[in-house]
């Protein structure tokens, strides 16, 4: 049972299989027998989770003070930002502040450690005593001035911290920076900071990915963006804005098929699917237009039934691990910040997007305190959500009291499920790290996979290359790795093109035109592709490559995809086409001119209702 602040019992401790009756229950009571700020272990006794399940606290005050960010590292242990220095950064004097909090500093700080120092921490959290909570607290950095997100690989921990990503080398892993970090990116907008860079998430295909809220602008190598998603490549160093738009974005993640997803803060929908190149809502009277003027068009979120509670969605992820019931497998799970709760949505392809559907509540705090910031899924299959804990939520003045002295980290998990140790990857072999490539647990794969990766190991890729040689399944998680270990070789891509799995088929594309260059027998074999390919989602990311490609290769790939009439109605096709063709509009103006005017092209409907009055208006600008 429940004791509300006024004393009253209040009986919904468990929710039923549905997941309605306790939703329903808490929206009518009186706001006044609400909890508000329970103690760190009276907390979890209060909260509200689905039969069979169990919420236990894992690290609070004052071990952790408001977390935003957490994550495990190789070794399983559980790393987090403390955000302490929230919501201005030191050193800096305000000269301007416009009605959205938007604010100019009177300069741009110097990276760490020479610019001010500020009172954010990355600190390395470990249970010493196998009792399930965190005893132990080890920094590994201290002064950060507006610290957002980090991830690990290559050595090191990379780091945001506006304007700046950075990349802290640990080569030794003593948990100490081998010396001052390397300035890898400088740019990122710091106008507001609940909606800085942030939810460093490593791709399948070896980018490290990131997003970025809506009060800012970041000007990165000369590209201006207020909101999307970003990425970074440790390797070639290069920078792209992988999608415009989508809300104040903060949480990102990949389903099992390489999909990628992140949260949203506009009312109505819970997160936003993001294809390569592509140009999403924003609240264009506050954000301003988006950055390219001859979109035409833009997507919106996913859409969303049965949505319920609060309209900010953080920490989003796809949930793909074992210790949860196989209902969970593949689901995504929000946290609401504003209504207090973790939610979990069914998602289902709908051509090439998808559509949502709220299946039911996995954790209602019963308190108005709760603030979820991020969540993660641990090596043990568990999900772990930080807790801001302060009784404002909003952010209307920057010079705002907040509280800096609470913090909590819950883990949810089913109550009768053994929690595993976590296994430390590092000091596994080639032949042990090529077994959990696709591992059940995506947390094990996903690193194996990266680790195979980032170290070029050639073992591990002659591993695979002689399995798949000798017949063995080319799965993504095999795609993946071969292309991060640059075993990508022509013998591969023939293999993959003709594979049965749309999905391979699709990622292959991609793979191939994220190099912004192919050889023309390559963009011949896609040419042929984009003609016949019979999977929708793999058309579209033949659309998404062509924007990528010079003119000569992306034009017949765009004529070939104009000739499938059935994608007219689909909800990405139509405008990934005309962006395709905008971009070479310009440049390619007598070839673009041909392509929809050959023959009876014009009369194609791709061509008459996707194209044609878009690129007139083009011309016409």
């Amino acid at each position: 049972m429940l004791h509300g602040r006024s004393g009253l019992t209040i009986g919904v401790k468990v929710l039923p299989t549905a997941a309605r009756l306790g939703t329903m229950v808490l929206a009518l009571m009186p706001a006044s027998i609400l909890a508000q700020g329970y103690s760190p272990d009276e907390a979890p006794t209060r909260m509200t989770v689905p039969p069979g399940f169990a919420v236990e606290l894992v690290a609070s005050e004052p071990l952790v003070r408001q977390p935003v960010a957490i994550d495990f590292d190789d070794a399983g242990r559980l790393w987090v930002i403390q955000y302490l220095q929230y919501p201005n950064p030191a050193g800096l004097e305000r000269s301007q502040v416009d009605r959205y909090s938007r604010t100019t500093y009177d300069r741009v700080p110097e990276p760490p450690p020479h610019g001010p120092q500020g009172a954010d921490r990355i600190t390395i959290l470990e249970d010493t005593n196998g009792d399930g909570r965190m005893d132990r607290a080890h920094d590994f950095i201290t002064g950060l001035n507006l610290a957002s997100g980090f991830a690990f690989g290559h050595g090191g921990v990379f780091v945001l911290q506006v304007p700046y990503l950075l990349f802290y080398a640990d080569r030794n892993r003593d948990d100490v920076p081998d010396g001052e970090p390397e300035v890898l990116l400088s740019g990122f907008g710091m106008e507001d900071a609940h909606s800085v860079a942030n939810s460093l998430t490593w791709g399948p295909d070896g980018w490290l990915y990131g997003c970025q809220g809506s009060t800012v602008t970041a000007n990165i190598r000369g590209i201006e963006f207020q909101q999307g998603v970003w990425r970074y490549h440790p390797v070639s160093r290069r920078f792209e804005l992988f999608c415009e738009g989508g809300g104040n974005a903060w949480g990102l993640d990949f389903d099992a098929r390489g999909n990628l997803f992140y949260a949203t803060n506009h009312g109505g929908y819970a997160m936003v699917h993001g294809v390569q190149g592509g140009y999403y809502w924003k609240q264009f009277g506050k954000h301003g237009a988006l950055h390219n003027p001859y979109t035409y068009g833009y997507f919106d979120h996913v859409p969303h039934q049965n949505l319920r509670g609060g309209h900010v969605t953080v920490g989003g992820l796809v949930y793909q691990a074992d210790l949860f019931p196989p209902e969970f497998r593949g689901k995504y799970v929000g946290a609401d910040l504003l209504g207090h709760a973790v939610y979990w949505h069914a998602l289902r392809a709908n051509g090439s997007n998808f559509t949502a559907r709220q299946e039911g509540d996995l954790l209602l705090a019963n308190d108005t305190w709760f603030a979820p910031s991020d969540m993660t899924v641990g090596p043990d299959g568990a999900i772990y959500v930080c807790d801001w804990h302060d009784q404002r939520m909003a952010h209307p003045d920057p010079d705002a009291e907040w509280d800096r002295t609470n913090g909590r980290i819950y883990r949810i998990r089913p109550r009768q499920r053994t929690l595993k140790k976590p296994a430390s990857l590092a000091s596994l072999s080639a032949q042990q790290l090529v077994g959990l490539i696709d591992d059940t647990n995506e947390w094990t794969a996903r690193r194996a996979r990266r680790m195979i990766a980032e170290q070029r190991n050639n073992v591990a890729a002659d591993l695979l290359s002689t399995s798949i040689r000798a017949g063995r399944a080319l799965t993504l998680p095999v795609l993946w790795t071969l292309h991060g270990s640059g075993r990508l070789d022509d013998d591969l891509v023939h293999q993959a093109l003709q594979h049965n799995d749309p999905h391979i088929r699709a990622w292959t594309v991609r793979l191939l035109g994220d190099e912004n260059q192919m050889a023309p027998r390559i963009a011949t074999r896609l040419t042929a592709l984009a003609a016949d390919e019979p999977d929708v989602r793999v058309r579209c990311q033949l659309a998404c490559t062509a924007k990528r490609l010079s003119p000569v290769q992306a034009l017949p790939i765009i004529r070939a995809l104009v000739t499938h009439g059935e994608d007219a109605a689909d909800p990405y096709l139509p405008l990934l086409l005309w962006w395709a063709v905008e971009q070479h509009a310009i440049t390619a103006r007598s070839d673009v001119v041909a392509m929809v005017c050959d023959g009876d092209a014009w009369q194609l409907p791709l061509v008459h209702e996707a194209i044609l009055e878009r690129l007139l208006r083009r011309y016409a600008a």
